[in-house]
């Protein structure tokens, strides 16, 4: 997790999971619009979640050497589960999330959403390509 930076435009990639590139300490990374995979809707300027209250970041994961960066507004930190912790996923959700969601965690008095890290990455390389 690092502060954010600002994602550079890719000529001839507009509107799709391609926010841009971020330099993250001298490294090019691609950053996505995770929120467009998982069909969340945006702000007006684009950037983020329309129910945005904190401060905005950047996180940078890395699957299989994989690295790609996405904006979130919060982190609270690593934490493990297990998985018959899960809940199934609300009907209410919509398609796209509920696709990558596997299950969702009660966790501090709020329900948090677990997504399935290596389906989103796969669906995100394909999109990239």
């Amino acid at each position: 997790m690092t502060e954010l930076s600002r994602a550079h435009k890719v000529p001839h990639r507009v509107d799709g999971i391609l926010n841009g590139l971020v330099n993250v300490r001298g490294e090019l990374l691609l950053c996505v619009a995770l929120e467009v995979m998982l069909g969340l809707e945006r702000s007006p300027d684009g950037n983020r979640p329309k129910d945005q209250t904190t401060r905005e970041r950047l996180l940078v994961c890395n699957r299989e050497g994989n690295r790609l960066a996405f904006f979130v507004s919060e982190v609270d930190g690593v934490h493990h589960y297990h998985p018959r912790d899960l809940k199934d996923v609300p009907a209410t959700l919509s398609k796209a999330a509920s696709t990558y969601t596997v299950g969702v965690l009660h966790w501090k008095d709020r329900a948090v959403g677990c997504l399935d890290d290596e389906l989103l990455f796969y669906a995100l390389s394909k999109g990239l390509a």
